[in-house]
């Protein structure tokens, strides 16, 4: 039984290795930590911003005024096809896992279809929250994802010169 559900799991990490490599062409964004590129993602999400509203009622005409708030970061969710490489999870175990966070700035950078940049998103003082590995189903033909979800303390949006 453990020889043919490794033999499974050999199967399915090639499999998943051919359909990474033959996508890299379709991704139109890369990330960078540390200044290290992480590589290509298939699905990057979580690039938003919210402040709270604070409503303020003046007691003299009943008026409510609205003023802003706290301003939230979402967790930026990176998720790509499992290839064997360990970077993620490394990354993950010696930053959060550990109990002792190491901060850093990030980029994602967002490309068209010909290659050019048309924006990029600046993380500030973010790390690794959580790691999720791949689902392992040797049945199965999905190809096999794993996905880094960061927290971090900014976002800034640039776009790149000749963009509308």
């Amino acid at each position: 039984m453990r020889i043919v559900l490794a033999i499974g799991l050999m199967v399915a990490v090639a499999c998943a290795r051919v359909a990474a490599e033959s996508e890299l062409s379709k991704y139109s964004f890369t990330v960078v930590i540390e200044g290290k590129t992480l590589g290509t993602f298939r699905q990057v999400s979580g690039l938003s911003v919210e402040t709270e509203v604070i409503e303020y009622r003046d007691g003299g005409g009943g008026t409510t005024i609205f003023l802003p708030g706290n301003t939230k970061y979402s967790p930026v969710r990176l998720t790509r096809a499992f290839t064997g490489d360990s970077a993620l999870w490394d990354w993950y175990t010696t930053s959060a896992a550990t109990g002792h966070v190491t901060r850093f700035d990030g980029t994602i950078s967002v490309f068209d279809r010909s290659g050019q940049p048309v924006a990029r998103y600046t993380l500030t003082n973010a790390w690794p929250r959580k790691y999720e590995g791949p689902t392992l189903n040797a049945g199965g033909t999905d190809v096999a994802i794993e996905t880094i979800e960061i927290v971090h303390d900014g976002l800034q949006m640039t776009r790149s010169p000749g963009t509308p």
